[in-house]
């Protein structure tokens, strides 16, 4: 079982498992099996993520999409705290996100299924803009981090793609 409190801006954790199987591997296979972007519109044009605010799954630095109701039952009951269906997604990021805060939520319980590349860095930054630390993500690994503050990905040279749970600061 694992919980959903950060303590740390990283840590990698047990206590969760998937059979890698299940998960989609890419972003063409994830709109094969028919599901759906969920990153709203007007949340792209709020952070300014798409060049002339044209949706592009193809080309968008950041996305969400639904993931399977199999993997969600899977994944579901490992966690000690209840967790809607909706905040259990496939992340996509690629290169050119800018440096940021996530909205709405104070961290992730991520599981990564493509690094996105060799070298691909995550920075965190305190508020004077220092790097206050710098990790390089293990794929096949589940991991929390904090996402309320800001941080910045670097070094992609492909999608990065993870199974993402958020977590916010309320409950269902």
């Amino acid at each position: 079982m694992i919980d959903r409190n950060i303590t740390k801006t990283f840590e990698y954790v047990d206590g969760i498992s998937i059979d890698t199987d299940m998960l989609c591997k890419s972003v063409e296979e994830i709109q094969s099996l028919g599901l759906q972007s969920t990153w709203k519109q007007k949340e792209r044009q709020t952070f300014n993520l798409d060049k002339a605010y044209v949706y592009n799954s193809q080309t968008s630095v950041y996305d969400q999409f639904e993931v399977q109701k199999d993997v969600i039952d899977a994944i579901t009951p490992q966690l000690d705290f209840d967790c809607h269906p909706d905040f259990i997604r496939y992340q996509v990021i690629r290169r050119g996100i800018p440096k940021h805060t996530d909205a709405k939520r104070y961290g992730v319980i991520n599981y990564l299924i493509n690094a996105g590349g060799d070298f691909v860095y995550t920075h965190w930054y305190d508020d004077n803009d220092n790097i206050i630390e710098t990790q390089i993500v293990e794929e096949n690994s589940w991991y929390k981090m904090r996402t309320d503050i800001d941080h910045r990905i670097i070094g992609m040279t492909s999608d990065r793609l993870m199974l993402s749970i958020s977590l916010m600061d309320w409950n269902w």
